[in-house]
């Protein structure tokens, strides 16, 4: 058995390090035949910047963005596994639920270091808002 379409979010403080722990869980539950998608958002652009000046600066992220996945991108490769990276401007909270249902995802999984309240102790605040808005399971790494 396995999953047919696995998530990693690659977001927060410790996103490269966090990201590559899910993707060794992902590794191990993804089917030989499935996909794992990554899934990574780029701090929003102010709505001042708009036009040509709006287009150059998220061209700069998704750069910058696709820099940081090499890692991960390299190791699916390696591993055989089908792969695709997204890049979406905006909030994880937001973007990764909605991502989750149009890719019709089976799990998405995050590595936390839920650390404050007593939820966060487990999940971590994004972690927890994600989950609120999932319908898909939930795998947490810590």
């Amino acid at each position: 058995m396995g999953y047919q379409r696995v998530l990693v979010p690659v977001s927060g403080k410790y996103r490269l390090e966090r990201a590559a722990r899910s993707l060794e869980q992902a590794l191990q539950i993804v089917r030989e035949d499935g996909e794992i998608y990554f899934f990574h958002c780029v701090d929003e652009i102010p709505h001042l910047v708009t036009g040509e000046a709006h287009r150059k600066l998220v061209m700069e992220d998704t750069r910058e963005a696709e820099k940081l996945l090499e890692p991960l991108v390299q190791r699916v490769r390696n591993a055989g596994i089908a792969y695709s990276v997204h890049i979406a401007e905006g909030s994880p909270v937001t973007h990764i639920p909605r991502f989750a249902s149009e890719k019709k995802v089976n799990v998405v999984i995050v590595c936390t270091g839920g650390h404050s309240e007593p939820i966060e102790l487990v999940m971590g605040s994004v972690t927890e808002r994600v989950f609120k808005y999932l319908s898909v399971p939930l795998l947490v790494v810590r």
